[in-house]
């Protein structure tokens, strides 16, 4: 009787192994939860533009959280610095900007970007630089891109 039942379990084991279920330990389990992606960069001493980056390039249509932060000491920027975040949708091509333009503080300071978007298969998430490289400081930049 015993082997009937261990053949029963194993049986329903690989018909959920198959179907996408998974045997731990000899709990069977059919439901996954989706696990959302995160990807991170960081531009650590930057003194102009950061380099252009892809994050990511979707393989199917889905939903997007990025935030940009970027955060500086002291000191004057003569014209702008951009950090732009690039994606496609089903009606084109956006650019969405986190900048500081033509500041001068005399203590710390940073700005956040942070926006949700739809982008579509095939078509790369990245971020892209712009702007000066005459920066009397240096500032940081992080980026996460969230697949919702």
């Amino acid at each position: 009787m015993a082997g009937k039942y261990s053949l029963t379990i194993l049986c329903l084991s690989l018909f959920l192994t198959a179907c996408g279920g998974s045997s731990d330990s000899g709990i069977v389990s059919a439901v996954h939860a989706a696990e959302t992606q995160n990807i991170h960069k960081a531009f650590v001493n930057q003194v102009g533009p950061i380099p252009d980056t892809v994050m990511a390039t979707p393989t199917t249509d889905g939903d997007y959280r990025m935030v940009v932060y970027l955060t500086a000491g002291a000191g004057t920027i003569t014209n702008e610095i951009d950090v732009n975040t690039v994606w496609t949708d089903t009606r084109g091509t956006f650019i969405e900007p986190a900048s500081w333009q033509q500041t001068s503080a005399p203590s710390a300071q940073h700005r956040v970007l942070m926006f949700a978007f739809h982008a579509v298969a095939g078509q790369p998430i990245k971020i892209t630089g712009d702007g000066t490289t005459n920066t009397t400081f240096q500032y940081d930049c992080f980026v996460t891109l969230e697949q919702l």
